[in-house]
Formats: C-alpha cells, sequence, structure tokens
C-alpha cells in the first residue's frame, strides 16, 4: 500500500506477520481497546513497530528471568529430569504456563496501553 506521497505503508497483517508472539498479541488488545492508536500509527507505523518491538523485547526478558527463578527456587534440575522425567516434565510445563500468565497479565493485557 502506497501513501500519496509515494512511501509505503506497512499494513496491520504484515507487522502481525512479522512480529513475535506478544507483539501479535499487544497490538490485537490495543485494537480493541484504543482504536485511536491504531489510527495513529497508520500515519507513523515506524513508532508501531518501535513499541511492539519493545513489547516483545520485554516479554522475552520476563520470561528468560521468570523462568530461571522458578527453576531454582522449585528445584527442576538436570538430575530431576534424569531420575523423573514425568514429574520434571510436569513443573517444567507449570512452570511455563505460570510466567505466561504473569507476562499476559503484566505486560499485554493490563500493561500500559500507551505507547
Amino acid at each position: 500500500m502506497a501513501r500519496e506521497d509515494g512511501e509505503s505503508l506497512v499494513s496491520t497483517t504484515e507487522l502481525r506477520l512479522s512480529q513475535g508472539k506478544y507483539a501479535r498479541l499487544k497490538l490485537e488488545y490495543l485494537e480493541k481497546v484504543n482504536p485511536v492508536q491504531i489510527m495513529i500509527w497508520e500515519e507513523f507505523p515506524w513508532e508501531q513497530i518501535q513499541y511492539l518491538s519493545r513489547v516483545q523485547q520485554q516479554a522475552l526478558q520476563m520470561k528468560q528471568l521468570m523462568m530461571k527463578q522458578l527453576i531454582t527456587k522449585r528445584g527442576i534440575t538436570e538430575e530431576l529430569k534424569l531420575r523423573n522425567p514425568m514429574l520434571w516434565a510436569q513443573k517444567m510445563t507449570t512452570a511455563q504456563s505460570e510466567v505466561e500468565e504473569v507476562i499476559l497479565h503484566d505486560l499485554i493485557y493490563t500493561g500500559s496501553n500507551r505507547p
């Protein structure tokens, strides 16, 4: 898509495909709760790209840090993985689900909805 001045616009669909999971979720959420921001981004797509990239980066950093903390706190070790793989998998899945829930709550759905 091109603007009158010849510059191309980044469509929302193209942006969704190029961003990570958390950036896509944030964009979908903002489309529902802050449609004015989406309209502004249509004129300044680089702001949308920068904002969503920051959201994605923050989410991944949060996920890495929280997983590391939970693994240590709950004793999810390589020894446990060798000794009892089913228990290890269960604990890892639980930790991943908890971390995901925190990220979605704190960063995607109730975090700042203004760039």
